[in-house]
């Protein structure tokens, strides 16, 4: 049995069907991916590595009561704009033994080839991390780039 199908006005068979787009229709295709697609690839392209981009500089660190206060600079020498920085500071004893670790966040947006300051409080109720030879490492620890 072959199907046909019928012109509902007139009754003919129609015996010719196409059934792809025509060239009107593709004028469409591309400004709707640019409108639609366009503005997702902005929000999750890749974006710097923060690793790279933030540098952290520790200026001084000076006893408090009982705890050691650590303050320095991150500086964002990237083209990516970075917030709720994160900076881990490792202490070593003078034979290079770990003895503690704080970590602190920087409470502002770091902008391309800006810099902002921050401090951290870190423990100290035996003075092993204010004793002579005792040295700190900081780093960026986490990072994070808004889409917009």
């Amino acid at each position: 049995m072959k199907a046909t199908v019928k012109c509902s006005n007139c009754g003919a068979e129609i015996t010719n069907l196409n059934f792809s787009w025509g060239r009107r229709q593709w004028i469409w295709v591309l400004p709707f991916l640019l409108v639609c697609f366009l503005p997702m690839w902005n929000i999750y392209k890749p974006k710097g590595d923060f690793r790279k981009d933030l540098q952290v500089e520790v200026l001084e660190k000076r006893p408090a009561d009982k705890s050691l206060e650590i303050l320095g600079t991150v500086t964002n020498n990237g083209k990516t704009k970075w917030q709720n920085v994160n900076i881990d500071c490792d202490f070593f004893d003078a034979k290079g033994g770990f003895l503690d670790k704080a970590s602190g966040a920087v409470n502002a947006v770091v902008m391309p080839h800006e810099k902002e300051y921050f401090k951290i409080t870190a423990k100290d109720t035996d003075g092993k991390l204010s004793a002579p030879g005792a040295r700190m490492e900081a780093e960026v620890a986490d990072a994070y780039s808004p889409a917009f």
